[in-house]
C-alpha cells in the first residue's frame, strides 16, 4: 500500500486532506524511512519539485506523476497571487505562466528544517520568506494605474472598457508585480521562524498524517500577512 491523498491546494497539505503513509508490519518507518525522511521528501517535491526513487516508493507515483502534482501545485500559487493578492479576475496564460515561474524561483530561497520526531509526530521549523512585503497597496495601486495609463491614454473608466482591453492592462499590471517580486528577492528577509508538530497515528498497516501540520506548514513557507488582501 502507498501513500493515498485528496486534492488541495496542496496535495498533501490542506483542508480535506488524508494522507497515508504504508507502514511495515511491527515498526514505524514507511517502507524502511523514517517519518523525517517523509516529510523531507514531501517538503522537497512540493515546493521545489525534487523528487527521486525514494520519493516515488514513499508516495507510490511515477516520475510523470511527481512532476503533474508539482507543476498544479504551482500553478494553484499562481492563480491565488493573481486573484487574492492582486485582485484580477482574468488573466492570459502567459501572464499565469509567467506567475508560476515566479514562484518556482521563490520557493528556491524558502528555509525549513525537519528535526527530530518518532514514529508519531515530526518538528518543522519554518522561516517564513517576506517576498511579497512590497506589494502593500499604496504600491500595488501605483502599478496599476501605470499599466491602466500606458494601455488606456484616454482615461476611460475602467468598467467601461471592452473584456480584451481589461486583460491587456490586467496582463501589464501582473507582470509589473512579478518584476517587482523578483528584483527585490535576493533582498528578501525571513520572519520569525515557528516549530511546527506533524502528528501521526497508526491504523492497521497505515500511518495517517493529520493535516493540521501541513496545512501550518504551507500558511508560514511565505510570510503573507500584509499581503493576503491587498488586492
Amino acid at each position: 500500500m502507498h501513500c493515498k491523498c485528496c486534492e488541495g491546494r496542496r496535495f498533501l497539505g490542506p483542508a480535506a486532506l488524508a494522507v497515508l503513509l504504508a507502514v511495515l508490519p511491527g515498526c514505524g518507518a514507511v517502507h524502511g524511512y523514517k517519518l523525517s525522511e517523509c516529510m523531507d521528501a514531501y517538503l522537497a517535491l512540493t515546493y521545489n519539485g525534487i523528487y527521486d526513487e525514494k520519493t516515488e516508493e514513499i508516495f507510490g507515483l511515477t516520475k510523470a506523476e511527481c512532476n503533474a502534482r508539482y507543476e498544479k501545485d504551482i500553478q494553484m500559487d499562481a492563480d491565488f497571487f493573481i486573484h487574492n493578492i492582486l485582485g484580477v479576475d482574468d488573466v492570459s496564460q502567459r501572464t499565469k505562466d509567467a506567475v508560476a515561474s515566479m514562484y518556482k524561483g521563490i520557493y528556491k530561497n524558502i528555509r525549513y528544517e525537519v528535526e527530530g520526531g518518532n514514529r508519531d509526530f515530526v518538528m518543522v521549523t519554518v522561516h517564513p520568506l517576506e517576498a511579497f512585503h512590497m506589494l502593500d497597496g499604496t504600491s500595488l495601486l501605483q502599478l496599476f494605474n501605470e499599466s491602466y495609463t500606458a494601455i488606456c491614454p484616454t482615461a476611460t473608466p475602467y468598467s467601461l472598457l471592452d473584456d480584451e482591453m481589461r486583460r491587456t492592462i490586467d496582463d501589464l499590471y501582473v507582470a509589473k508585480a512579478v518584476d517587482l517580486v523578483l528584483q527585490d528577492l535576493p533582498n528578501a528577509g525571513f520572519g520569525e521562524p515557528t516549530t511546527v508538530e506533524v502528528k501521526a497515528e497508526k491504523h492497521g498497516r497505515d500511518l495517517i498524517l493529520d493535516p493540521e501540520g501541513p496545512d501550518k506548514i504551507d500558511d508560514l513557507v511565505l510570510d503573507l500577512a500584509d499581503n493576503s488582501e491587498a488586492g
